[in-house]
């Protein structure tokens, strides 16, 4: 626009009392058009939603000198007033254009304390409507919001990083958990085979003790007899000289009584 008009402009601006983006910046619009149910910009949605505009009709009306910012604060506020109502998309998407004149012109009023009978005309003048998107653009309001967007992606491809991460140290964990387990497993089954050689092992132990208590009982058995042997050897040995000897005396007697 050539600077001329542009100075032609801000002096429309000046005289008609339109809002400077301060308006944006500062004024509490959430609390002033719904704050409560009876606040103006509720009761406007509940009398849209109980009589909705007819579905050929159409708006001509914009927020003229509040710009293209605060349409879109309206339609955000519109649209969270309507979710909180229970109304559904196709509901939202049917009334909000021509709520948001209706709250354009109500937040107008407001700021220049007029009466409710104000005439409107304000929000279809071209002046005002090239005013408001000179003070008020849309970028204003939309870049904060793509920022804090790109800010939440960002934030969210941190978080799927981080869980691709935790997702391949908990793969490696399971394989590393299964390896543990067949460990465990191999380790078990050498243990049972161990076990089983064990018993064998004590089973061959118990029939060899068998086996040496009856060979110690075989050598004390021939030992008694041997010494039984012993002792019935040395009485017949015992008998046969003293036999002897008495036949040797019964001899000598023998002689003795032939030499006589």
């Amino acid at each position: 626009m050539h600077p001329e008009k542009v100075k032609d402009l801000q002096a429309i601006s000046f005289r008609e009392r339109w809002p400077t983006d301060a308006v944006y910046d500062k004024f509490d619009v959430e609390s002033y058009l719904f704050g409560t149910d009876q606040s103006p910009g509720s009761r406007a949605a509940q009398a849209f939603l109980a009589r909705p505009p007819p579905k050929d009709g159409a708006e001509e009306r914009g927020t003229g000198p509040l710009g293209p910012a605060m349409e879109f604060r309206f339609l955000q506020l519109t649209r969270q007033y309507l979710l909180r109502q229970n109304a559904d998309e196709a509901t939202i998407q049917h009334i909000a254009p021509f709520l948001v004149p209706c709250l354009a012109a109500m937040l107008y009023r407001h700021l220049r304390q007029e009466r409710e009978q104000y005439d409107d005309k304000v929000l279809v003048n071209p002046e005002a409507i090239v005013y408001g998107r000179i003070r008020l653009p849309l970028s204003k309001a939309v870049l904060p919001v793509l920022s804090k967007i790109d800010k939440l992606e960002n934030e969210v491809r941190v978080l799927r990083l981080g869980l691709q991460d935790a997702t391949e140290q908990g793969r490696k964990r399971e394989l590393q958990l299964t390896a543990a387990v067949h460990h465990s497993e191999t380790l078990q089954a050498e243990a049972a085979g161990r076990e089983e050689d064990l018993k064998r092992y004590q089973g061959t132990v118990a029939e060899l003790r068998s086996t040496l208590d009856g060979l110690q009982r075989q050598v004390l058995d021939s030992h008694v007899q041997l010494q039984d042997s012993k002792r019935r050897a040395a009485e017949d040995l015992h008998q046969a000289r003293t036999e002897a000897a008495q036949e040797r005396m019964e001899s000598d007697v023998a002689v003795a009584d032939l030499q006589k």
